[in-house]
């Protein structure tokens, strides 16, 4: 039987989370922004700040913002992760 698991389970999240990393990785960086912005508040929803893939989310994000060339928005996220 399959489970279907709910947009806030932590794999589903994880899952989206690869989604964004693919895209930014594609040089889809919009996109990447966008599924960066939803994985972040889905993590602070369910799993808290405190959780190691938001660390990664914020990570990979400022990266991806820099690939943008969007530094200010990079060294907010940057230091929201301090």
């Amino acid at each position: 039987m399959m489970r279907v698991l709910s947009k806030d389970h932590p794999e589903s999240i994880k899952c989206y989370l690869g989604l964004a990393l693919c895209y930014s990785k594609l040089e889809r960086h919009v996109d990447a922004e966008l599924a960066y912005l939803e994985v972040r508040t889905r993590i602070e929803q369910s799993m808290g700040k405190q959780d190691k893939s938001y660390l990664t989310c914020l990570y990979n994000m400022a990266l991806n913002y820099r690939s943008m060339g969007k530094h200010e928005n990079a060294r907010q996220v940057e230091a929201e992760r301090q």
